[in-house]
């Protein structure tokens, strides 16, 4: 009932996510193949939970094509 309201009442509704940014593979990114990694400061040591920080996003996801008699799918690309 919810979709069947957002769809006639509202014209479309917010999909909410999290995404993660994979860490970049040093091999691909690195100069040259004798490239070094600097290595860690020695006071604090640094946790994959600390590098890979979420990023929260909203977007809009209009259900407009729905309202035509017949559709039963919607393929749409969202910006974020």
């Amino acid at each position: 009932m919810k979709l069947e309201s957002d769809v006639c009442d509202k014209k479309g509704t917010w999909v909410y996510f999290e995404k993660i940014i994979p860490k970049e593979d040093e091999s691909m990114t690195a100069p040259a193949a004798n490239a070094k990694k600097a290595p860690p400061p020695k006071g604090k040591a640094a946790t994959p939970m600390e590098e890979a920080k979420p990023t929260y996003c909203r977007a809009w996801l209009d259900l407009t094509p729905l309202l035509h008699p017949g559709a039963c799918t919607l393929e749409q690309r969202i910006f974020v």
